[in-house]
């Protein structure tokens, strides 16, 4: 079993009935509780639909999150939803969450912590700069000026307060490895420039190179962990 194809989103809750044909009825589906070694976590989802196959499915499924129950040193379990952060998205949380993006190349994630209240944000910023007036919604959040106002917006109404919030960056890779191909650097530019002039300290970096790259965010730990490339997950920072 790959644990790691399953917290990277492959697990998927099926609430849906399973019809004859679908590959949703094969080996990989069932009831299948488990452990993820070394972590503490396990799966609280109980049917679980894993692998590429779903990409196969005809009609429409209620797929719900994927959560998470982590044992305590008390021995008490603790449930913490897995929050997915799409391109031109920015969420905010507070409480047992772990925000989570991925395939984050030339764009950049910004992963932004305030301590003191366990308030957490993500922004997955696709383009430098401010959009064009006539954007709006996550189109306009591609944009790293508009998605940073909404991610400091949005953990002020968690009650975050400005001057506490710590911030991680990664990204800004170039995965093509194009001589000519400059996005990826404004991204960081545009991203760094703007997080100084909001006064948003940034902590940790993983930015640059050529590699892809995933990032989660444990708000109630506040760990931050990465993978990039075919690497296994490591520790940025931990506030």
């Amino acid at each position: 079993m790959n644990w790691n194809a399953i917290l990277s989103g492959c697990a998927k809750k099926i609430s849906a009935p399973l019809r004859p044909g679908n590959a949703a009825n094969d080996n990989h589906a069932g009831q299948m509780p488990f452990s993820l070694p070394n972590t503490g976590l396990t799966p609280c989802n109980t049917r679980l639909y894993i692998g590429l196959a779903c990409l196969e499915r005809k009609s429409p499924t209620a797929v719900q999150p994927l959560c998470l129950e982590r044992v305590d040193s008390k021995g008490k379990k603790e449930v913490a939803e897995i929050i997915d952060v799409q391109i031109g998205q920015v969420k905010a949380v507070s409480g047992r969450a772990i925000l989570r993006s991925g395939a984050i190349g030339s764009c950049v994630a910004v992963v932004a912590y305030n301590p003191p209240n366990k308030t957490a944000a993500v922004a997955h910023i696709m383009l430098p700069g401010r959009a064009p007036a006539k954007k709006t919604g996550t189109e306009k959040t591609k944009y790293a000026h508009d998605a940073i106002d909404a991610m400091v917006d949005k953990m002020a109404e968690l009650g975050s307060i400005a001057g506490n919030v710590k911030v991680a960056l990664l990204g800004g890779a170039n995965v093509l490895q194009r001589g000519d191909d400059t996005i990826c650097q404004a991204n960081i530019e545009s991203t760094l420039s703007y997080l100084k002039k909001k006064h948003l300290e940034v902590v940790a970096t993983a930015i640059g190179g050529t590699s892809r790259r995933n990032v989660w965010l444990d708000v109630d730990s506040g760990v931050v962990s990465y993978t990039e490339g075919d690497s296994s997950k490591m520790q940025l920072c931990r506030w």
